[in-house]
């Protein structure tokens, strides 16, 4: 027969004959009542939490807060159909502007008596091989190397292309309302070519015109010969022209940047 040491029968044997009222008594008498109690505490405080965690994770239907969905703003304008019809193809129709404007490229001959005079500089041969020479003396040095003469006057004509696109309209440098300018002047460009030229020997005076264009961030293109007189100097010419490559400053058309066209002509005189 197993007896529990908690049996009150066993503890009344344990303890007779002492104090029953002491605490030892007292606890083993209530030792089945405490952990009991115990229990139903501690299981109640568990439920209790995860009751609490819960409630705190689950929102009220009141306060349920919804995503914010961004407002989108739809404005319908009206659109001219015949407009957008009449843009596209003119879009289409000047999609390749070069390629059009290359195939209409005509040439306008304009007398040179219409052009506004300018002096027209030397350039000395000799001096541009030493880089010393200076274009204002008028004169060309013989020797070895021989001379050419580069300005803005002279008997010729001067062409301005006609293009149908205005957009690339290239203007000459007398119609324009502010013509283009060399950093330093017209002299200073006229020294940059009499410091770089470098000319063969001829027999005799040789007169050719450049043609070039200043565009509208002040680059100088489409540079050509109008005409080869032989002797290298259409090569010779365009090499000192490519060479140049300081900025000029644009001409301007009713306030607006334009392409504007230069035509120069040079004269190379013999050695004679």
């Amino acid at each position: 027969m197993s007896v529990s040491l908690f049996d009150k029968n066993w503890i009344d044997l344990v303890f007779d004959g002492k104090n029953q009222s002491y605490g030892a008594y007292r606890l083993r008498i209530e030792h089945t009542r405490t952990q009991c109690l115990a229990f139903i505490y501690g299981a109640g405080l568990l439920v209790g939490f995860i009751l609490l965690g819960i409630l705190i994770a689950t929102p009220t239907h009141g306060e349920t807060v919804k995503p914010v969905e961004p407002t989108v703003l739809v404005c319908r304008l009206p659109i001219d159909i015949q407009k957008e019809k009449t843009s596209s193809s003119s879009k289409k129709k000047t999609s390749n502007p070069k390629s059009e404007s290359n195939s209409r490229l005509n040439y306008v001959p304009v007398e040179q008596n219409q052009v506004k005079p300018e002096v027209e500089p030397t350039l000395s041969a000799s001096s541009a091989v030493n880089g010393t020479g200076s274009s204002t003396d008028g004169t060309i040095a013989g020797g070895s190397e021989g001379g050419a003469t580069g300005g803005a006057g002279g008997t010729g004509l001067q062409m301005t292309p006609v293009i149908d696109d205005p957009d690339d309209e290239i203007l000459n440098a007398t119609m324009v309302d502010e013509m283009p300018e060399f950093p330093g002047g017209m002299q200073r460009f006229y020294d940059s070519i009499l410091k770089n030229i470098d000319t063969p020997e001829i027999d005799q005076d040789v007169r050719l015109f450049v043609t070039f264009i200043i565009e509208p961030d002040g680059q100088m293109s489409h540079i050509q010969v109008m005409r080869d007189p032989g002797y290298g100097l259409k090569a010779e010419t365009l090499r000192v022209m490519e060479k140049i490559k300081t900025p000029w400053k644009p001409g301007k058309q009713r306030g607006k940047k334009v392409r504007t066209q230069f035509t120069l002509p040079f004269t190379f005189k013999s050695t004679d």
